[in-house]
């Protein structure tokens, strides 16, 4: 399972980069590292779900969300709340896992 959730890591990144805005690249893959593993510790989840790409994509809003409140970038979220038009309760954290 961990070599699957490593070979998510560039898709991973790649969308770290698109929905936060950051240019750091410390922080990106500090970030993106996070991402990884978190999906690590839910890997019986990931590996349960028929659509694993939409699980990653969930498991990457919550970061990308919780990351963005802990800067202060309330205009950052509220434009990808906008584009994403996901509801909130898909990004806003997973019991006992990020968010709020």
């Amino acid at each position: 399972m961990n070599q699957l959730i490593d070979a998510y890591y560039s898709s991973v990144f790649n969308s770290v980069v698109r929905l936060t805005g950051l240019s750091d690249e410390k922080e990106l893959k500090a970030l993106t590292e996070e991402i990884l593993d978190d999906l690590r510790q839910r890997a019986d989840e990931l590996a349960a779900e028929d659509r694993k790409g939409v699980f990653v994509y969930k498991i990457v809003l919550i970061h990308v969300f919780a990351h963005l409140e802990a800067k202060g970038n309330a205009q950052r979220i509220e434009f990808l709340q906008k584009i994403l038009l996901i509801h909130p309760s898909h990004y806003k954290g997973l019991p006992g896992r990020g968010g709020k």
